[in-house]
């Protein structure tokens, strides 16, 4: 680890920042610009996580894409045991609220997900050369966003 921070250091990424507890070390990411990508990559993925949950709440059948994304957050062990979980909710939404708020849901999803999508496309757009000078950066969105929602860092 504390070779990985070394190197991260030396190539000027990270720089000590000042400590909150007493002997602390903390770093901070060096480059703005870098530092602003890393918050809206992290900003996606919040909106990623936001979008599977609601899916999982309110459309019928989780499909093969959110197990996989539930697989990519939570560990392939964890999957079923999380859609246990959330199942009694999808059903119960069935019986009591068959329209109103299903529909209210669905339209949610359908709006969030096309506001990822263009925060996504202006995200790139902004950090273009962020994106072409690190390498990290790249490899920091696919790491932090679901391989199919990462595609457009390939």
């Amino acid at each position: 680890m504390n070779d990985a921070l070394d190197s991260l250091r030396k190539k000027a990424l990270f720089k000590l920042i000042n400590e909150v507890f007493p002997g602390e070390t903390r770093y901070g990411i060096a480059d703005e610009t870098l530092a602003r990508f890393v918050k809206e990559v992290w900003d996606i993925h919040l909106i990623d996580f936001r979008l599977l949950h609601e899916r999982l709440a309110y459309d019928d059948k989780p499909t093969k894409e959110d197990r996989n994304r539930l697989a990519f957050l939570y560990s392939e062990k964890n999957v079923d045991r999380i859609l246990a979980y959330t199942y009694p909710i999808r059903r119960s939404d069935r019986k009591e609220n068959s329209h109103g708020e299903k529909r209210i849901a669905k339209k949610f999803i359908e709006d969030f997900d096309n506001i990822r999508k263009v925060h996504v496309q202006n995200m790139i757009e902004r950090h273009k050369g962020v994106i072409q000078k690190y390498e990290i950066a790249s490899e920091l969105a696919k790491g932090v966003l679901h391989p199919s929602l990462s595609k457009e860092f390939s």
